[in-house]
């Protein structure tokens, strides 16, 4: 049985303060220092729950003259905190040279939220995307040898930190933070569990874990389980079942975000696979840590488990474009590079293997499900499998073209639909 265990660690970096103005008993008081904690249910500020109602301005896109009557129209409107992100390029528009007036001066910003008796919620970044060039990042940093942006990158990683602590020590040094009596509750400020590296071997120890129940979890969570190397040389995945939105790493190397909660228009996850490398797995006692940002999760539903990727498929219509490799370039005109343009269906074993059996074929009106599931239409020619078997099979590669006079012989029994072509191929290796 495999143990899943589970740790907590907040995305947010929880403040809060009331501040005055001249509402009501909603309003908050200035420089009142309040005790700010939460559980799966809310916010709590000195003892009592609040419910926020967030809005979103960004102070660089917006004149100083205008702010107080946006947030007026805002406390209005029932507003009871003000969202901005902070925008580093506008901050540090060249390396080591900080701009803090005029539409950028977020202090003065942030103190007029208070005086509208109103919170904030801060969005440090740095990455912020906000529809704003660069995704707020400074131009300057493309110039830092080696740098790769918003990775486990040592240049990175020291640009960053400099500006977050530049941007963090200047809330402190104005008392903007709830403990000092400002109107910041919530700062975004990025994942203690990620920087203290818990999805290592070496860091899970440094963390206390708790055993978990069956059931859905919370958000903002971390879990761990071990598991045992899949058999075999097949490709290895990660079926994130029962998860929605997060990060997972493989013996402390990641593997990248899932999003199983971003669904199709079929009302299914638009990928539920993950792949493993067999170069981060051990023959055993192999280390699984996912970092989950959506409540409501089951963990024990993830599998690890092999993929079949010898099956090959193709589906295509009969009003398809030819492939763009029928043409290419030659000097400034695009020509033809094949004798006849047509569709067709292309299908490529992998690994130099070869199509060892046609396992599904129809030529006619439109198939039900998907590759490794086809199901035939109402109208499909008799002749579909026979065609590709011809066309593919013992070839490492082929082309079947979508051509009436290849699959019809005689009279079309459906001459009014739209043609369909499926296949689906297996691949083995070559004898």
């Amino acid at each position: 049985m495999v143990i899943i265990k589970c740790c907590m660690i907040t995305l947010l970096f929880l403040v809060y303060v009331s501040i005055a103005s001249a509402g009501g008993d909603d309003d908050v008081v200035v420089g009142k220092k309040q005790e700010v904690s939460y559980d799966s249910r809310s916010l709590i500020i000195d003892g009592k729950r609040e419910l926020l109602y967030s809005g979103s301005i960004h102070y660089p896109r917006i004149t100083p003259d205008k702010w107080p009557e946006i947030l007026h129209k805002a406390k209005k409107g029932g507003l009871n905190i003000i969202q901005t992100y902070v925008f580093w390029n506008v901050h540090e528009p060249e390396k080591g040279k900080f701009n803090f007036e005029g539409n950028y001066d977020l202090v003065k910003f942030i103190k007029l939220i208070q005086e509208h008796g109103m919170y904030v919620t801060l969005r440090v970044g740095p990455f912020i995307q906000a529809e704003w060039n660069h995704g707020g990042l400074p131009y300057w940093l493309r110039e830092v040898p080696k740098i790769i942006f918003r990775c486990d990158n040592e240049p990175f990683k020291y640009y960053m930190e400099k500006y977050v602590t530049m941007i963090i020590d200047l809330m402190k040094k104005e008392k903007l933070f709830a403990p000092q009596g400002g109107p910041i509750v919530l700062a975004q400020i990025g994942m203690s569990g990620e920087n203290n590296k818990i999805f290592t071997s070496d860091e899970t120890s440094s963390v206390k874990w708790a055993t978990k129940e069956n059931g859905p979890a919370p958000a903002i969570s971390w879990f761990k389980a071990s598991f045992q190397a899949p058999e075999g040389n097949d490709p290895v995945v990660a079926k994130m079942s029962g998860m929605k939105k997060g990060m997972v790493w493989i013996n402390g190397k990641s593997i990248g975000r899932y999003w199983m909660s971003f669904l199709s228009p079929l009302g299914q996850p638009t990928q539920s696979e993950y792949h493993i490398p067999r170069s981060f797995i051990k023959p055993s006692k192999n280390l699984i840590v996912v970092f989950e940002e959506e409540p409501g999760t089951l963990i024990e539903n993830i599998e690890i488990m092999t993929v079949n990727r010898d099956t090959i498929c193709s589906y295509i219509e009969e009003f398809y474009p030819p492939d763009v490799k029928s043409w290419a370039r030659k000097g400034s005109k695009i020509t033809k590079v094949v004798d006849l343009l047509q569709t067709g269906a292309n299908l490529d074993c992998p690994d130099n293997k070869v199509v060892s059996a046609v396992e599904f074929a129809s030529f006619g009106d439109e198939v039900d499900g998907v590759c490794g599931n086809f199901a035939p239409g109402k109208c499909t020619s008799p002749a579909s499998k026979e065609v590709v078997e011809k066309l593919c099979v013992g070839k490492p590669s082929c082309i079947v073209p979508m051509d009436k006079g290849l699959f019809i012989k005689g009279q079309d029994a459906c001459p009014d639909i739209k043609k369909h072509l499926a296949i689906q191929l297996k691949c083995v290796e070559k004898a």
